[in-house]
């Protein structure tokens, strides 16, 4: 039995860090995330946001300039104040936006950058300045969004789909912003993905992993992988959810057919490798479960060829 023939493991990293302390505040139903704004201008600004939220632009405008006056180095205040000049005019609002040295690198301020070319048909432009948000700041979950529904919009849904994923099971703060990536994959015409995504949602709600859901949410092949050892339908369950989203997984698919064995699941099992793809190297500790699957379905040569094969592609030898 040929498990498979090809693995191919594709990956990116983006990096980003904090240089200053930041704030966050609600508006309009979303957090506006902005570094610490001097107290002398934060009333200024408070009252920004609140005219904001209530439709008075004009007012608005006026008390994040008054805001500005007093702390004039803060991106924060001149994102708020871009974004309501991008109403109407795309150059002064990127004009705004280059007024702080800090905003060079305050992903915010990439972000409404992005959606402001975006929003005036420029969409070629916007990218660039989606892509440079997340390298300052991996975790902003408007710009990765914004990335996503830039490249579907350009034509590139594989991507924009490969994105979400990637986002969704490589950021445990992702869970926060479910409901967009579920929208997005929606709009893909995802729905393993927009399934994936609410999955994950309900996971981190689930009263038993309440000690771990105000860090972090476990990811469903994170949750797999706990399952494997003493619930394999659980882990079948999870492992196919991320699967469903993204065939190519090869832990995923491991722990899957693993779980099958264990369960005596034929259907699942024939199912799972008919529509198995070319998949990634599982991880080192995986491939014990693939090993004894072997040994099981088609004897001690070739799970020995298997994890000889497997030990001369990982090490390159």
């Amino acid at each position: 039995m040929k498990l498979c023939a090809a693995f191919v493991l594709a990956a990116g990293a983006v990096l980003g860090c904090a240089a200053h302390p930041r704030t966050e505040r609600v508006f309009d139903g979303h957090t506006v995330t902005g570094p610490y704004i001097e107290p002398q201008a934060y009333a200024a600004f408070a009252e920004g946001i609140y005219r904001e939220e209530h439709g008075d632009i004009d007012g608005a405008l006026r008390a994040y300039r008054r805001a500005q006056a007093l702390d004039a180095e803060s991106p924060g205040i001149s994102v708020r104040i871009a974004a309501l000049l991008c109403r109407t005019d795309l150059e002064a609002a990127l004009a705004e936006l280059d007024t702080s040295d800090r905003g060079r690198d305050h992903a915010p301020a990439w972000v409404e950058r992005g959606r402001c070319l975006r929003q005036h048909g420029q969409p070629e432009a916007a990218l660039p300045a989606a892509r440079r948000a997340v390298l300052l700041d991996d975790g902003d979950g408007d710009a990765n969004l914004l990335v996503a529904q830039l490249l579907r919009e350009q034509g590139s849904p594989e991507q924009a789909r490969a994105w979400l994923f990637a986002w969704l099971l490589g950021d445990r703060q992702a869970v926060a912003h479910w409901e967009a990536i579920e929208a997005e994959a929606r709009q893909l015409g995802d729905d393993a993905l927009a399934e994936l995504a609410r999955s994950t949602a309900s996971a981190a709600r689930d009263p038993a992993l309440a000690p771990l859901a105000e860090a972090s949410a476990p990811t469903p092949l994170e949750r797999a992988r706990q399952a494997s050892p003493n619930d394999p339908a659980l882990a079948l369950a999870e492992a196919r959810l991320v699967l469903g989203a993204n065939p190519g997984d090869g832990d995923a698919l491991v722990i899957a057919l693993s779980a099958a064995h264990r369960l005596g699941d034929e259907r699942a099992l024939s199912e799972l490798l008919r529509e198995a793809s070319p998949a990634s190297l599982p991880a080192p500790e995986l491939t014990p479960l693939l090993i004894e699957l072997l040994r099981h379905r088609t004897g001690d040569a070739a799970a020995d060829a298997w994890a000889e094969a497997y030990r001369a592609r990982s090490t390159g030898r």
